[in-house]
């Protein structure tokens, strides 16, 4: 859902199909129900909405195409642990394959875990505002429905549900790829809890942990 974009406008125009109203509710010093500034206006609006659409839709993309990734790594990594070579060092495997010794487990590990700390505070911002701005624009909606159900208007409440599933499409994405991360890591984890290191790598393996 785009910030600041307001279906309010949309639905008052088919209460009253003479009045001039804009996509978004403003404000100016001048009388912008006069033409040419309202055609002009009206375009400048419909254009910014489309630049905030494209931008919103970018970002989550990135951000999901990372977790993604992501979820990918630990997979490999759980991958690497399940068909661990007893070798604490690097081994030249055939073209292809990744290498499964102890040191390169761990070196992919690490790198994940940094790069996951490097999404997480870049992202963490974003994603606080996204949320509240979600929660302010699904209770503003849903009173709107509320009012548009008593003053019997089909075509607005039809409007604002719309609104509201993008909403909550955008909610259950966020929540699905938090999910995504955290079964991966249960994965790996459940990998390592239930793998059987050879006692002659023990005590290496106690002393990197």
């Amino acid at each position: 859902m785009v910030p600041g974009l307001d279906s309010a406008p949309l639905a008052a125009s088919r209460r009253n199909p003479g009045q001039r109203v804009f996509p978004m509710s403003t404000k100016y010093s001048f009388d912008s129900k006069l033409s040419p500034a309202y055609e002009l206006i009206y375009i400048e609006q419909c254009v910014a909405i489309a630049i905030c659409s494209i931008s919103n839709v970018s970002i989550d993309c990135f951000l999901f195409l990372l977790v993604l990734h992501v979820c990918g790594q630990l997979t490999i990594l759980s991958r690497l642990i399940e068909r661990y070579h007893e070798s604490q060092d690097e081994n030249l495997l055939e073209l292809g394959t990744r290498c499964r010794c102890f040191r390169c487990i761990v070196e992919n590990h690490v790198r994940l875990t940094r790069f996951m700390n490097l999404v997480e505070s870049s992202f963490n911002g974003l994603i606080l505002w996204q949320f509240l701005n979600n929660t302010v624009l699904f209770c503003v909606h849903g009173y709107h429905i509320v009012m548009d159900v008593n003053a019997q208007d089909t075509i607005s409440v039809l409007l604002f549900v719309t609104v509201l599933i993008a909403i909550a499409f955008d909610f259950f994405i966020y929540c699905y790829v938090g999910e995504a991360i955290i079964s991966k890591v249960c994965i790996v984890t459940i990998q390592l809890f239930n793998y059987c290191i050879p006692l002659s790598n023990a005590l290496a393996t106690f002393v990197i942990t």
